[in-house]
């Protein structure tokens, strides 16, 4: 028999440290995913997230689009909470100016997350467990 969630592109092939604005009230740990009260998301080797949805993956979004699902995750894991969902939007749109990305680009897809992506941040939205016999 074999299990598995869908949704899932890339994953990482070493750990990846990334600074957000995310002040949760205390450190947050999961098998995944650390956030210390000083924004600093520390995802571990073989963390696995499906990129940026709707939109193509580029290079500018990739660091974005790990954090923001790790965000999304620990939002729908109750984690953190429910206004923390604006400010890890807005991270996004920063990581991808940092990392390259034109503003107005970055700008129309933190518009898309506004207005899109509520859905992915409730805790109902927690991808099953497909099982094959």
């Amino acid at each position: 028999m074999i299990r598995y969630r869908e949704g899932y592109k890339y994953q990482l092939s070493e750990g990846a440290v990334i600074q957000t604005s995310l002040r949760p009230k205390e450190f947050i740990k999961t098998p995944w995913i650390r956030l210390d009260v000083d924004g600093v998301m520390s995802l571990t080797e073989g963390y696995a997230w499906d990129g940026s949805t709707g939109v193509e993956d580029t290079k500018e979004s990739m660091e974005a689009s790990a954090m923001h699902d790790a965000a999304y995750q620990l939002l729908r894991a109750g984690l953190l909470p429910p206004a923390d969902r604006d400010v890890a939007d807005l991270d996004y749109q920063r990581i991808c100016i940092e990392k390259g990305m034109w503003k107005v680009r970055a700008w129309w897809r933190h518009t898309g997350l506004k207005r899109l992506a509520a859905f992915a941040a409730e805790t109902a939205s927690e991808s099953h467990i497909i099982e094959i016999p």
